[in-house]
């Protein structure tokens, strides 16, 4: 009988366990950068190549401001520097 109940609560640790770790697992370490890029004048700045590099990999992506001045880059690894030229 005793046995039993030792099996018992080892089983419902275990599950708990278990079931703490999916919130986590759902979790990511991708984010997306969206911005705008404008002079100092408020205007859009469209045609502006922005770079985003990873600091750890060196890893380079580039997205083009659309006509009013707005970017998206999507699915990237977090620690980047980001840098925007004309």
């Amino acid at each position: 009988m005793r046995y039993f109940t030792c099996v018992r609560y080892v089983f419902s640790a275990l599950l708990l366990l278990l079931l703490g770790t999916l919130p986590a697992a759902s979790q990511t370490s991708q984010a997306e950068i969206r911005g705008t890029v404008h002079d100092e004048g408020g205007g859009a700045l469209p045609g502006v190549t922005v770079t985003a590099t990873h600091v750890d990999t060196g890893a380079v992506r580039t997205a083009v401001t659309s006509e009013t001045g707005v970017f998206l880059m999507p699915a990237l690894r977090r620690f980047l520097h980001l840098a925007a030229r004309s």
